[in-house]
């Protein structure tokens, strides 16, 4: 067991107590971690902090290793309890999927609080033997300072830290060391995969799919995979997840035409924290988790596409000519039926967009979405 592992047991804490974090990212926010975890465990075992002790031994995969908030992109933020088993058993299968390896340098701009950096940052560089290299906030300056001095092979997060990047002037830092980047929470544009190629440096761009109640992954595309794939799809699920997308019935819709995400397998969560009744509500009988990822409704399909728009500097598209360029692009079901440009969109410290905001937004201003 580790000092900080120690220091907890001598501070009383017990298997099945509850320890909360609250610090930016820090290696003290690791090392806190790791004593928790250990700690957790117990010292009973009476054999003077050598070794693991017959409480920690006797851990199960199917014990709790955390109870992480979901980030209240879609609504108000629930505790979602995860276990040891199922966070090792995705890291591991995470890590091979996109191509992390021993001896990388990560830089971990995600919240440590997030299933995004607890568990494919600081558990994925646990599993892979990866160097962690955290990052408190995200700033473009600061984060090309740390790439250039750390030498950062990995830099992972969502579609709008690589637009930042490639926003900002980037004369005078180095960035040849890049060489893997993992993004996802938003659709991915085959335009920003190419940029972040030729402008970031980046060998392999990966897309990924998940949740915090599916202890933060379903399905990943792989590291070798063709631009198509990663810009066109989440990847595979997990060996072990199984996904389905449904209608407002719970029926199977054909491939490739719109409807609800539905989640099962070892990974998702068995359920939030003393709320018996959201838990219910997220779970069919049969035991899959509806994501609630889902478009905007419409009377004659019952959902249509809603895009939100932020154009390009110096450009001034309407909503007419956006829905025309889809129509000429795009089959028919995907093209959105209204558009809205915005200046920029809701974001939560994590840098995902506030589903929830731009739903309310569209049920106030859209006739039959109240």
């Amino acid at each position: 067991m580790t000092s900080a592992g120690r220091a907890f047991t001598a501070s009383g804490v017990r298997p099945g107590d509850r320890v909360a974090l609250w610090a930016p990212n820090s290696l003290d926010w690791i090392i806190a971690a790791n004593g928790v975890y250990e700690g957790d465990a117990g010292r009973e075992g009476n054999n003077g902090g050598a070794g693991p002790g017959a409480a920690e031994l006797a851990l199960g995969p199917d014990d709790t290793s955390d109870i992480i908030f979901t980030s209240g992109t879609t609504g108000t933020p629930k505790g979602a309890v995860l276990t040891r088993g199922a966070s090792t058993r995705s890291y591991v299968a995470w890590s091979r999927n996109v191509g992390l390896r021993h001896g990388d340098r990560y830089l971990v701009v995600y919240p440590f609080f997030h299933c995004a950096g607890l568990k494919s940052a600081v558990l994925a560089c646990v599993l892979s033997g990866a160097t962690i290299v955290p990052c408190p906030v995200f700033d473009v300056p600061a984060v090309m300072d740390l790439v250039v001095k750390e030498h950062i092979t990995m830099l992972p997060g969502p579609p709008t830290l690589y637009q930042s990047m490639l926003n900002a002037d980037l004369s005078g830092y180095d960035t040849s060391t890049l060489r893997l980047a993992v993004t996802g929470a938003a659709s991915v544009p085959v335009d920003l995969v190419r940029r972040m190629r030729s402008g970031l440096g980046f060998a392999s761009v990966v897309t990924a799919y998940g949740l915090t109640e599916t202890t933060g992954t379903v399905s990943t595309c792989l590291h070798d995979d063709p631009i198509e794939v990663i810009t066109n799809t989440s990847g595979r699920p997990l060996p072990g997840m199984q996904v389905r997308v449904v209608d407002l019935a719970g029926a199977d819709v054909p491939v490739g035409e719109a409807g609800e995400v539905w989640v099962r397998g070892y990974a998702v969560t068995p359920g939030y924290f003393n709320a018996p009744e959201a838990t219910a509500a997220a779970f069919t009988p049969e035991g899959w988790l509806r994501t609630g990822d889902v478009g905007v409704p419409d009377e004659r399909l019952g959902e249509v596409g809603f895009a939100w728009v932020i154009p390009r500097q110096g450009s001034t598209p309407t909503e007419a000519e956006l829905i025309a360029w889809c129509r000429e692009q795009m089959a028919n079901f995907k093209v959105p039926r209204h558009v809205e440009l915005v200046p920029s969109l809701p974001l939560n410290p994590s840098g995902k967009v506030l589903k929830f905001e731009l739903r309310d937004r569209v049920r106030a201003g859209l006739p039959g979405c109240g």
